[in-house]
């Protein structure tokens, strides 16, 4: 048997469904797209078109009999796939990512063969939850989001902190397997959402303990949708949803029950209110502005921000600049400006020589603002073929 013929060097425009893809897949801003060892279906295949470039090159195989193959045969340890996926991410480094992968930080080094397509099968499910968040590049590289020196230099610590509670707290394992176990896209979701939440944390300056608890409240509030039967998918799709997240707040009150940390009052509140409005139409207690928690919040706006790029509930998807853009326009009222606002100032998302890609698929380079206090969201741009556009004037 070639043991090179087994998976396949494949463009973007070409994957199909059944495919099955061997390595993850970043979103432009640094979270997960899709983990590895994932069938592709039709509608995981329209998003990674949306968000990754349909020219981009992946490492799949065909079908379920020749991933068994690659796994049996350890193809994943051999020189030529170890090169094949280093120059892979090397090329999604110079040309798709705003946040770099750590390629020598990311070799495969174990997979399980297994009959579904889960993650490995490990005891330590604490320790995958960590590895996953140390190989994401958002993850890696969150000094370098951040504009202050002296951020930078917490950011480090705090993250590590973080980790280390995730591997030693022991009435957290019970609860990340379970999240693990329900559906693959809970546990995307929920990592996705503590990265974007911690970052979201360092801009605001809150305390090291504030941080680790923000942290924590972020990767367990959808917790309590592990013993809701629908996957996560299908949750916002549903004529009941409201009795849904009422469900799922209710079982959160028992889990907390398991662990002090969970008890806290501040994690409490942060989920709890993590389904609240600013304009007060939110669930449960439509509660109005600064009586929603700081943590309900920013978890709001996280929440809001994965799920529209990742098209978690609809058919559609938008990029990580879209997704602030969107944000930002609030034209429901439902999240707290300020915070988002405060989230570009102190960050490079939106800063002079930027990539930005606009809505009709172009991509240029961000030349100045027309009104950087209340409408960062808007710069202006020249694109690649020398046209300049000013985003804050309406056609």
């Amino acid at each position: 048997m070639n043991l090179k013929t087994i998976y396949i060097k494949k463009q973007v425009k070409n994957i199909l469904p059944g495919d099955i893809i061997l390595h993850p897949i970043y979103r432009t801003d640094g979270l997960m797209l899709i983990n590895k060892n994932k069938e592709l279906l039709p509608k995981t295949i329209e998003i990674i078109k949306k968000q990754i470039s349909e020219n981009a090159m992946v490492l799949v195989v065909n079908n379920t009999s020749d991933f068994y193959n690659f796994v049996n045969n350890k193809v994943f340890q051999t020189d030529n796939f170890i090169e094949d996926i280093q120059e892979i991410f090397r090329i999604f480094n110079k040309y798709h990512y705003m946040q770099n992968i750590e390629i020598d930080s990311y070799m495969p080094t174990e997979y399980k063969n297994h009959s579904s397509f889960q993650e490995e099968n490990t005891t330590n499910v604490n320790r995958l939850f960590s590895e996953i968040f140390s190989k994401m590049p958002l993850w890696n590289n969150m000094e370098n989001v951040l504009e202050s020196e002296y951020l930078k230099r917490r950011t480090k610590k705090i993250k590590n902190d973080f980790l280390d509670l995730l591997i030693t707290e022991e009435s957290f394992h019970i609860w990340l397997e379970e999240i693990r176990n329900t559906d693959n896209t809970l546990m995307i979701h929920s990592i996705n959402v503590t990265c974007i939440a911690l970052l979201m944390g360092l801009v605001l300056e809150l305390n090291d303990n504030d941080l680790i608890d923000l942290c924590i409240a972020s990767l367990f509030s959808n917790a309590g949708f592990i013993n809701i039967k629908e996957t996560v998918s299908k949750i916002y799709h549903s004529e009941n949803s409201t009795s849904i997240v009422k469900k799922h707040l209710e079982t959160f009150s028992d889990i907390t029950s398991s662990s002090p940390y969970l008890r806290r009052t501040s994690i409490i509140y942060g989920i709890l209110d993590s389904h609240e409005f600013y304009n007060g139409t939110g669930y449960p207690n439509k509660k109005v502005g600064q009586e929603i928690s700081l943590y309900g919040r920013i978890l709001h706006i996280c929440h809001h921000y994965d799920v529209i790029i990742n098209g978690y509930f609809s058919d559609t998807y938008l990029s990580p600049q879209q997704a602030v853009n969107a944000i930002l326009e609030n034209t429901e009222g439902r999240f707290d400006k300020d915070i988002v606002k405060l989230f570009i100032y102190r960050t490079n998302y939106l800063k002079l020589g930027q990539t930005y890609s606009l809505t009709n698929n172009q991509t240029g380079v961000i030349i100045g603002f027309t009104d950087y206090i209340d409408s960062p969201h808007l710069p202006i741009v020249q694109l690649e073929n020398g046209k300049v556009v000013d985003l804050s004037i309406k056609d």
